[in-house]
């Protein structure tokens, strides 16, 4: 029974590419790309209805099925697996722009909490970088580590691994970073 959906699977033309890609063959990932990026772009287009956002999420798609490791390869369902990727690289994607709009919004709101005027000299500029930086002295180093990590584009995940701490943990310093940064604006504009 095995035998048989092993040999299925191997005339199954997304396997196979899937497959081929895992062994670095870049015609394979040119071959999946004219032929499934219509597919994936489509899916993505279903979550974030957004032309530029999905454009740019398709390619991340794409970088992670050119580093598809052999033993990743889907044994089975293998579209099934790529709309699973598609899925997780659109939240993944969508996640890491919220939290760097959250950052940016903040440093936004100390500018505008340091600055009374409407258009922003050098000094001001600096100010607010002072001021930021003030807010975030506040913080322990790794919490401001992870915010750093999160403003750079790094995923919860990649911080896990990268400080070697649970990814659960990264995930509650950042929200708890968040949510007292935003209370210590809050006091600092109504002084």
């Amino acid at each position: 029974m095995i035998q048989k959906i092993s040999n299925y699977l191997r005339n199954y033309k997304l396997y196979r590419l899937l497959l081929r890609i895992s062994q670095k063959d870049p015609d394979a990932l040119e071959t999946l790309y004219h032929d499934y990026s219509a597919f994936i772009f489509w899916h993505i287009m279903n979550y974030v209805q957004d032309k530029e956002t999905s454009e740019d999420i398709l390619q991340e798609v794409f970088i992670k099925l050119y580093v598809l490791d052999p033993k990743n390869v889907p044994h089975h369902g293998a579209t099934s697996w790529l709309i699973r990727v598609i899925h997780n690289t659109t939240i993944t994607y969508l996640e890491r722009q919220s939290h760097r709009t959250a950052l940016e919004n903040l440093y936004s709101a100390s500018k505008q909490n340091s600055t009374s005027s409407v258009s922003s000299s050098p000094e001001d500029e600096i100010t607010s970088a002072l001021y930021v930086d003030h807010l975030l002295n506040l913080l322990d180093p790794i919490t401001r580590n992870i915010l750093s990590l999160r403003y750079q584009g790094y995923s919860f995940k990649q911080i896990s691994e990268k400080l070697h701490l649970n990814c659960s943990t990264i995930r509650s310093r950042y929200t708890r970073a968040i949510h007292k940064l935003k209370k210590l604006l809050e006091f600092h504009s109504k002084r």
